[in-house]
């Protein structure tokens, strides 16, 4: 469906990249996005289980769930600083997990801002309830996957970042609007990971302050961990983030 300048989906059935169909506008909490008429046809013909995960800033500088909207599925900027960041509620250390997450930029821009990003970050929490996270926003280390989406003018609004974490294996797949960008999951390629003892992998999202003085508003992620049916089919052997 097409975007308006706030985003989100406007009204209208279209077809999806995978030939399914997608109904307008659909409410989750205060926000409207969009939703599948039907599961996708998967080449794979695996069955999608469900997942309950959902963005949590509890270890993000957001207070009292501010920066965390539509059922816990929406991520947004919060607060103070030039950044914030949300994680995956759940954490993982085996199987394989796919999801997705569509980007919504700060209204009348099609490019995300500077510092907005997503990927794989390894989060180790400590006996004292802290947490300790490696989950750099503009370069690759300490094991974890960042995709700079705010410096990749190829992604703009509306398009849908897929990621395939195979945790056995420490290797992570991404891409774009059904198109795998760093190999084939399962196949080749993919971005090695590094998992220290008593860590484990989340998915996260980073969300830049808005960079513009007339609109406060800035970058949102909407995330599909398993709770509806993907965009995009499965890649073999995978299910939903966090859902087994």
């Amino acid at each position: 469906s097409p975007l308006n300048q706030s985003g989100f989906a406007s009204s209208g059935v279209s077809s999806g990249n995978d030939g399914s169909k997608v109904k307008s506008i659909v409410k989750i909490g205060n926000t409207y996005t969009n939703a599948f008429t039907h599961s996708p046809d998967s080449s794979s013909g695996q069955t999608q289980s469900h997942s309950n995960v959902v963005w949590s800033n509890s270890t993000s500088k957001s207070v009292g769930g501010t920066g965390v909207s539509g059922g816990g599925l929406i991520a947004n900027y919060c607060c103070a600083g030039a950044s914030s960041t949300v994680w995956a509620s759940k954490g993982v250390t085996h199987g394989k997990h796919y999801w997705e997450l569509m980007l919504s930029t700060r209204p009348g821009e099609q490019h995300a801002d500077t510092w907005t990003a997503s990927g794989v970050s390894v989060i180790k929490e400590g006996a004292g309830g802290g947490v300790q996270a490696f989950a750099p926003i503009m370069t690759n280390t300490a094991g974890a996957l960042t995709v700079p989406v705010g410096r990749d003018k190829n992604i703009i609004n509306g398009d849908t970042l897929m990621f395939a974490l195979d945790a056995d294996r420490r290797i992570v797949y991404w891409g774009i609007n059904g198109q795998w960008r760093n190999g084939e999951p399962g196949n080749h390629g993919g971005t090695d990971l590094e998992l220290a003892q008593g860590a484990v992998f989340k998915a996260f999202a980073t969300l830049s302050a808005s960079s513009s003085k007339n609109t406060p508003e800035g970058d949102r992620w909407i995330a599909n961990f398993g709770s509806k049916p993907f965009r995009y089919p499965l890649p073999p052997g995978f299910d939903s983030y966090g859902a087994r």
